[in-house]
């Protein structure tokens, strides 16, 4: 894996740079770790135009090796919580009730979140692959009443999407098959 240090732009763009240096020894340690690099594209050139950077600061994040353009948040928590999406699996089985509220509260207010309840993960694995980059997906397989009463549903299989940003939440009842 190669590095490299910004120069030039980090005195045009010092406020991005400060929440790129912020954000990227605690991505450095997720289980799952995602490594920030800088490069000076008025130095590397050629590098610059291999992936279409034409502005600064331009952002570009790599899944598997493709490059994507980042049009998510510049702040180094936001940046942090965005990026985390990319490296979670694409539907997380969740076990207990306390896991739940876990992962309500990991998955933040960016993202939509789907929860599956009585569900198994193969029916809604192909939606969370379609859409990972858009929502969080997960599959809750023991949960309480009392989880019931908190999502509102009163009936398995059902599906609950929640938009935290919006304290919005729906809730689908199935089966779902054929999704």
């Amino acid at each position: 894996m190669t590095t490299f240090s910004l120069t030039q732009n980090y005195q045009i763009f010092p406020l991005v740079a400060l929440q790129l240096d912020e954000a990227a020894p605690v991505l450095a340690g997720l289980n799952e770790p995602i490594v920030l690099a800088k490069v000076n594209a008025d130095k590397f050139t050629r590098l610059a135009s291999k992936h279409d950077i034409n502005g600064y600061p331009t952002l570009k994040f790599f899944m598997h090796g493709v490059p994507m353009e980042y049009n998510g948040p510049r702040k180094a928590d936001l940046l942090v919580q965005y990026l985390k999406k990319f490296v979670a699996p694409d539907v997380s089985i969740l076990s207990s009730d306390s896991a739940i509220n876990d992962f309500v509260e990991a998955a933040g207010t960016f993202f939509p979140i789907y929860i599956g309840f009585g569900l198994n993960e193969t029916v809604i694995s192909n939606l969370a692959v379609k859409y990972k980059k858009k929502a969080w997906f997960s599959v809750a397989k023991d949960f309480s009443d009392d989880a019931m009463v908190l999502y509102d549903f009163d009936k398995v299989p059902s599906l609950v999407a929640l938009h935290p940003s919006y304290k919005q939440q729906s809730v689908f009842y199935g089966p779902f098959e054929g999704w």
